[in-house]
């Protein structure tokens, strides 16, 4: 549920935009940072799809279920979320977890590398550090 969440957003990992006159981006590399909301064990992330598939005001399909009533009714479509896990360490309110993710498109089977990093609120000075040299 959504209430287990320790950050409080969504961010885009990878966008296949069919209609861009440039064509899908085969090779995307992006940088996100989560601010912790509170204080938990963090394991790895929650991996949710949303497509648009027709126009902008068309509903989407989205997989990732919620706990009111009016989101769970909204979710649809037959794609699973995906975790991806990395070993546990505790983290606390406001502390930033940050996760650089590659997606290479450019093959059949797509791949994909998550490399995250803990910079701790409560560590002056620190640069990313879970007190081990900063990987998650």
């Amino acid at each position: 549920p959504e209430r287990h969440l320790l950050a409080s957003c969504w961010l885009e990992m990878e966008n296949l935009d069919f209609e861009s006159p440039l064509g899908v981006e085969e090779v995307q590399n992006r940088s996100l940072s989560f601010a912790v909301r509170k204080a938990g064990t963090f394991g790895g992330f929650v991996i949710k799809m949303e497509a648009s598939l027709a126009t902008p005001d068309a509903a989407e399909i989205q997989t990732w279920r919620f706990d009111n009533a009016t989101q769970t009714v909204g979710c649809q479509g037959h794609w699973a979320q995906q975790v991806v896990l990395f070993p546990p360490v505790e983290v606390e309110e406001g502390d930033t977890i940050e996760l650089d993710v590659s997606v290479d498109l450019s093959s059949l089977q797509p791949s994909y590398h998550f490399s995250p990093r803990l910079h701790r609120a409560n560590t002056p000075g620190e640069s990313g550090g879970t007190g081990e040299g900063g990987r998650v």
